[in-house]
């Protein structure tokens, strides 16, 4: 009894501690789960004519950037990507703007010309940082959501003692199974946070754990480690060959042409094509052979004045044909997180799970503040 009064407690006053931070990520992810969905709504359709082909990525950064380099003003305005779509779709140009805001454009890949700014950028740009800083500066934001999600799986955990009955027997194990909707309207938020915290448990425990390994590293490490027996690589970023400079002419086409001999390119996945950043940058390219994933990625890196391929990317820079199914599992993170492991299914129940996440603090508050106004009034009665 002890035990189950302190978890109690504990329950109580770290979910009135978290449960504003636990509301806000619950509800962002629930505008995220569709982004790409929505983003991408009304894109025109990309009529191809017969006998054309795809235009190169240096090509396409320059037809793009005469487009936007608009004013005098826009001349710092580059292109830092062409990302290509499968067979019959259009392309993404990644540019950064005059300022350094960072955009997507939506390119006919055959001609360079701009088709589409995509629907909702900016908002789901600002729901983003929401879920990852709670628009406060990332060094504030961050530690604030990776600790009140830590609080949260203590939530999760501890909520199984609660919700567990001290004896089991058909009116418990009702309550607890099945919402009381006809219930009185004070007992009902008592209903929802007993029966659909128990119901999504494992779910929301997925998607929380996911989030921590981004918010902790060292999280991300031991997990790493825990499944494929070896120590976590950091991301890296290779760098070229300075002292090779001018060695190599039209780099992008010769490397286009490459890549194009490795990966289906404009017939199957997607296929993202990084310039170097700077002089000492490499090139970037990312394939992707079935789009709307994250742990299918695979990457490759090139020397920008040599062409040699170069090793980077950390655990990411190995190649699918020699993931293990630990890598694969730990690259899922993401995709867990966001439900697009299972498709659109997948993003529903996602949706779905996180909508009742941000349900539960919103009834364990109700819960709370019913019995505050329960015990005021009972002190407040004159004794007899």
């Amino acid at each position: 009894m002890k035990t189950r009064t302190l978890t109690k407690k504990l329950h109580l006053w770290l979910g009135l501690l978290s449960g504003i931070v636990i509301f806000i990520m619950a509800v962002t992810g629930c505008f995220l789960v569709f982004a790409n969905d929505i983003e991408s709504a009304g894109t025109p359709a990309l009529y191809v004519r017969k006998g054309q082909v795809l235009l190169d990525p240096g090509t396409l950064k320059a037809q793009v950037e005469r487009q936007i380099r608009i004013q005098p003003t826009d001349s710092q305005s580059t292109v830092t990507g062409i990302t290509y779509g499968s067979k019959g779709k259009p392309a993404t140009a990644t540019c950064i703007l005059q300022g350094g805001k960072y955009t997507e454009l939506t390119i006919d890949p055959y001609t360079g010309k701009i088709m589409h700014y995509p629907f909702g950028k900016d908002f789901f740009n600002f729901i983003f940082k929401g879920h990852r800083s709670l628009w406060l500066p990332p060094a504030i934001g961050g530690p604030v959501i990776g600790w009140s999600i830590v609080i949260f799986v203590f939530e999760l955990l501890s909520g199984i003692i609660l919700w567990l009955p001290r004896k089991w027997n058909k009116h418990s194990a009702r309550s607890r199974m099945l919402i009381q909707w006809l219930t009185s309207v004070s007992s009902l938020p008592y209903s929802l946070h007993n029966t659909l915290g128990g119901y999504l448990l494992i779910l929301a425990f997925l998607i929380a754990f996911t989030g921590l390994t981004w918010s902790f590293s060292s999280l991300s490490k031991v997990y790493y480690s825990a499944l494929t027996g070896r120590t976590y690589q950091e991301w890296t970023s290779p760098l070229s060959d300075t002292t090779a400079v001018d060695t190599i002419n039209h780099a992008d086409i010769r490397l286009w042409k490459k890549i194009r001999h490795i990966y289906p390119v404009g017939q199957q996945g997607t296929l993202q094509f990084n310039f170097p950043k700077d002089h000492a940058g490499a090139y970037t390219i990312c394939y992707n052979p079935v789009p709307g994933r994250h742990y299918t990625n695979e990457y490759r890196f090139y020397d920008q004045y040599t062409l040699k391929e170069l090793s980077g990317g950390g655990n990411f820079g190995i190649r699918n044909s020699s993931l293990t199914t630990g890598d694969k599992i730990f690259r899922m993170s993401y995709d867990i997180h966001s439900g697009s492991i299972a498709g659109l299914p997948g993003n529903i129940l996602a949706f779905l799970v996180s909508l009742i996440i941000a349900s539960l603090p919103v009834t364990g508050f109700l819960m709370w503040w019913r019995r505050r106004k329960v015990h005021k009034k009972s002190k407040q009665k004159p004794k007899s």
